[in-house]
């Protein structure tokens, strides 16, 4: 950090006549200026100290913007990281625990913080005094209307790789200036020996190289065939399908066979409710008994009765139509299981 002026006090004999409260007074602020002094080094020192116990660049980023203000005189500090050719994107901030990137406000503040960093002309030079919340005719209505710098931090090599945003609410005294620019070496140290690799930025040849061989190597991997995949809803259709008719009206009791299992020629698919069926087949199967029965006793009386012979067409009719309602009554009844016709 940088070193404070020293002070001058006159301590000359006073005037005849002259009160000798304007020595004291002289003392008075002599004493008041050393105690801020002391003050700003002791703030120095123990920001000194933060930094230097930092073991991760997530915690010298919270130090920067936070342990930082009253040392340089600011009200609040941006930790700014550097995103490709003089574009500054805020990575912490004092007083915040996360960073929105759709803030409106942040989002301002990276535009206004870009416009002096691309305005200052510099890569790792002095800090950056503007005017937070106007450029020129620009005015920035989200922007509180305060003072800012801008403060670069740069690699040995004098490359800027990132910057401090400082705000406050009156102007940068000269004290506060040559404060920042001892900040800007102490903190661009201990970031880049907290860094897993140097911030190098690379020369314009070996970036186009870069560049025309990746574009290659995109180029080429075109051209090679890759097997791709895709997820789509789908419907299998059968081939040739074979409708499966219902056979007679009636309610569906149990389907025997599981969805997409394959059947053979005659296995049951279905069953209908067969209660009212099998009552009809019974009745048929008992009237047809009673016509056989009925005919049998024709037959015997018609020797000896000459009535009973004249019934006998009679009964032999009334025992066919039976044998016709009990075959149709077997034959609806049969109908109550459904078959495949065909393999599938």
């Amino acid at each position: 950090m940088a070193a404070a002026a020293p002070v001058r006090v006159d301590f000359a004999r006073s005037a005849p006549g002259q009160d000798r409260v304007s020595g004291s007074a002289r003392l008075f602020e002599a004493v008041k200026i050393l105690r801020g002094r002391i003050r700003k080094l002791e703030e120095a020192a123990f920001l000194d100290r933060q930094l230097r116990r930092a073991q991760t660049l997530r915690e010298l980023h919270y130090c920067l913007a936070n342990d930082a203000l009253a040392a340089v005189g600011a009200v609040q500090c941006f930790v700014l990281l550097r995103r490709g050719h003089r574009r500054l994107a805020i990575a912490c901030a004092s007083h915040l625990s996360q960073i929105d990137r759709n803030a409106p406000t942040i989002v301002a503040l990276e535009r206004r913080f870009c416009e002096a960093y691309q305005s200052s002309g510099e890569e790792g030079g002095e800090p950056v005094i503007f005017d937070l919340a106007s450029d020129g005719a620009v005015r920035h209505d989200r922007l509180p209307q305060s003072s800012a710098a801008l403060l670069p931090l740069a690699d040995r090599g004098g490359t800027m790789f990132a910057a401090l945003a400082l705000v406050s609410n009156n102007p940068f005294s000269a004290e506060n200036i040559e404060a920042m620019k001892g900040l800007s070496a102490t903190a661009g140290h201990a970031w880049l020996a907290l860094s897993a690799r140097p911030h190098r930025r690379l020369s314009r040849p070996l970036a186009k190289t870069l560049g025309i061989g990746a574009a290659c190597c995109v180029l080429a991997a075109m051209f090679v065939p890759v097997t791709m995949t895709a997820l789509a809803p789908v419907e299998i259709v059968a081939r040739n399908p074979q409708i499966v008719a219902a056979p007679i009206d009636g309610v569906m009791d149990e389907v025997l066979v599981e969805p997409n299992s394959p059947v053979t020629t005659g296995m049951p698919l279905f069953r209908y409710v067969d209660t009212t069926l099998k009552a009809n087949r019974d009745v048929a199967r008992q009237n047809m008994a009673v016509a056989e029965a009925r005919l049998r006793l024709s037959r015997q009386n018609a020797l000896t009765d000459r009535a009973a012979a004249r019934t006998l067409a009679v009964s032999r009719a009334e025992l066919d139509l039976a044998k016709v309602e009990s075959a149709f009554a077997e034959a609806q009844f049969s109908k109550s299981v459904g078959h495949a016709s065909a393999n599938g």
